[in-house]
């Protein structure tokens, strides 16, 4: 039985079959870039709120973005410009995308104080 046994089998006494490399890992995805919308302030220095309330030049406050329920690409931002300590700011900013954020223009909206 043990004479039958190694005479059907098996083995050959070669080496084992190499074993496939796995595959390679996918590519990281790339990494996020934050793209600048707000900038500096485009507003006169000369544009004041009045009285004594301390301004705050180039600061962007209560941001909002919003896009197209039909198109994605397409994105509307707007926020206040140059905020007062005591509230409000010196302009309303807008800026729009059609490319789904990676380029902006901006807008100074014509009922600012200061605007356009």
């Amino acid at each position: 039985m043990w004479l039958l046994l190694g005479a059907c089998g098996g083995g050959g006494g070669g080496s084992p079959a190499p074993v496939p490399a796995p595959p390679p890992a996918p590519a990281p995805p790339p990494a996020p870039s934050a793209i600048v919308v707000s900038g500096l302030s485009p507003i006169a220095a000369a544009c004041g709120i009045g009285g004594a309330d301390t301004v705050f030049v180039n600061a962007e406050v209560e941001p909002m973005v919003a896009t197209s329920p039909t198109n994605a690409n397409l994105l509307v931002a707007a926020w206040q410009q140059d905020r007062a300590v005591a509230g409000g700011a010196r302009a309303v900013m807008s800026a729009t995308s059609s490319d789904g954020g990676r380029s902006w223009t901006r807008m100074l909206q014509p009922m600012s104080r200061c605007g356009g």
